[in-house]
């Protein structure tokens, strides 16, 4: 996704009578909580041309016009072939900002060798993409999965950290988030989702099965956090790293500000919570109580994440602050 993501912030000075069918770019979920954010960015940054694409024509039509002359809509289901196949028409970069069930537009894209970015996070997602590979080498298209922050920033720094110290050994990835930080409820949703599922880690070599919160460790962040408790967690970027990383241990581990949310969460979970937690109903109560007591605090953001790698040379660590500074590699021990 070379083409994509260079462009960004680089004035091209086009007005959308000189698009040609390869400049447009359809933002799936263009209206939603990332999608949303993503296209004006990009009509800042002069894209000629902007599709925004949901099932809602109302919101679709409407999040058009706020993004001008540069933009148009179509209405979209990417849980049914036909309506992914017409949208796809004309196209040549998606950008996917929404849950899938059905994988038709991966697919899709792939056959058609288009440019193809997503925000996803689900493992089962990145598996569908990674089979893929070949079809993709084939058509020419460039694929670019879990471009979000856990996995996608956190994977860069994990390589970074492998490469300080000659590979990577053992992989530990913390991140610390706020009920008071801006989310989408579907990142909520997905939270709830995985909490109740056991998952498989590798631990020294061994396959071991995990839950949720089943387990804690201290970890440490800049000031004004410093030291948190931080507990297991299913991100799928801890999958990855033994086939990307040659890692032998990978684990992921998660820690919400301010810390008795996390608390009350290990509780719960360890009272019975995990059965609940598999009715939709209870989920979508839970979904509209955090989106409630979350918006008292919206504003007292703390996001952060650190990743640990020990490797032949040693030990190395970086963090992410506020999504604004990375520092560098804190420490290496030979």
């Amino acid at each position: 996704m070379e083409h994509l993501w260079c462009r960004i912030g680089h004035k091209m000075q086009l007005h959308p009578r000189d698009v040609t069918m390869s400049d447009i770019i359809l933002i799936v979920g263009g209206y939603g909580d990332v999608g949303g954010l993503l296209g004006p960015e990009l009509i800042t940054a002069h894209y000629p041309h902007i599709r925004v694409a949901g099932r809602n024509e109302q919101k679709a039509r409407l999040m058009a016009r706020k993004l001008g002359e540069s933009a148009d809509w179509v209405v979209m289901d990417v849980h049914d072939q036909a309506s992914v196949e017409a949208a796809l028409e004309g196209v040549g970069t998606v950008v996917g900002c929404i849950d899938q069930r059905e994988y038709y537009l991966l697919r899709a894209v792939v056959q058609r060798g288009l440019r193809y970015v997503d925000v996803t996070a689900s493992r089962e997602f990145i598996e569908a993409g990674l089979a893929l590979t070949d079809a993709a080498q084939k058509s020419g298209a460039r694929v670019l999965l879990a471009a979000g922050l856990t996995p996608g920033l956190i994977n860069v720094m994990a390589r970074r950290c492998a490469d300080s110290v000659g590979g990577a050994r053992v992989v530990h990835t913390h991140g610390l988030f706020s009920t008071g930080d801006t989310y989408g409820l579907a990142a909520v949703r997905f939270m709830l989702q995985i909490m109740p599922k056991p998952y498989t880690i590798l631990d020294g070599g061994k396959k071991r099965v995990v839950h949720c919160f089943g387990s804690y460790r201290e970890a440490t962040f800049p000031a004004p956090i410093e030291h948190r408790r931080v507990f297991l967690y299913a991100y799928p970027d801890q999958f990855f790293y033994p086939r990307t990383l040659g890692a032998d241990t990978s684990t992921s581990w998660f820690a919400l500000e301010p810390p008795w949310v996390t608390k009350t969460i290990a509780w719960m979970l360890r009272l019975g919570g995990r059965f609940w937690l598999r009715f939709k109903m209870v989920q979508w109560l839970l979904v509209n109580l955090f989106n409630l007591t979350s918006s008292l605090k919206r504003g007292e953001d703390q996001l952060m994440f650190s990743v640990e790698v020990t490797g032949p040379r040693g030990r190395v660590g970086l963090v992410f602050v506020d999504m604004e500074k990375v520092r560098a590699p804190q420490s290496v021990q030979h």
